[in-house]
């Protein structure tokens, strides 16, 4: 597995454990899997990923490795109450921060088809 394949794996975790059911009675991650989110919504974020990585070169391995840094990348870009700045990584968590925060915010929702899609904003 390549570190953009598992660092995409671990931002699509985090990504549909955050994000509640259209009906908000559930977390996505209760009901769908990576394979259900859209292929299109999977290739934008896949880029967004890849920028992200090119941005942070060697930062990713000093802050946990790429599953850590897939989270914290979705958490961070998303404004949770966790992400890189809470990490106890000192300058290595604020530049982090500082990359993800450039990038716009997600929201993933399911539909009627049983797809999950992704879109900024």
């Amino acid at each position: 597995m390549t570190d953009l394949q598992t660092f995409t794996d671990a931002y699509f975790e985090a990504l549909l454990w955050t994000e509640h059911t259209t009906d908000g009675e559930s977390f996505l991650d209760d009901i769908y899997g990576i394979e259900h989110i859209d292929p299109d919504s999977v290739s934008d974020a896949r880029q967004q990923c890849a920028d992200f990585i090119a941005q942070a070169g060697d930062l990713i391995e000093d802050a946990g490795g790429y599953v850590a840094a897939g989270h914290d990348f979705l958490l961070t870009r998303n404004g949770h109450g966790t992400g890189f700045w809470d990490r106890g990584l000192g300058d290595i968590g604020e530049r982090l921060t500082a990359i993800a925060v450039t990038f716009r915010p997600v929201h993933a929702f399911d539909t009627d088809d049983d797809r999950v899609y992704i879109e900024e904003g």
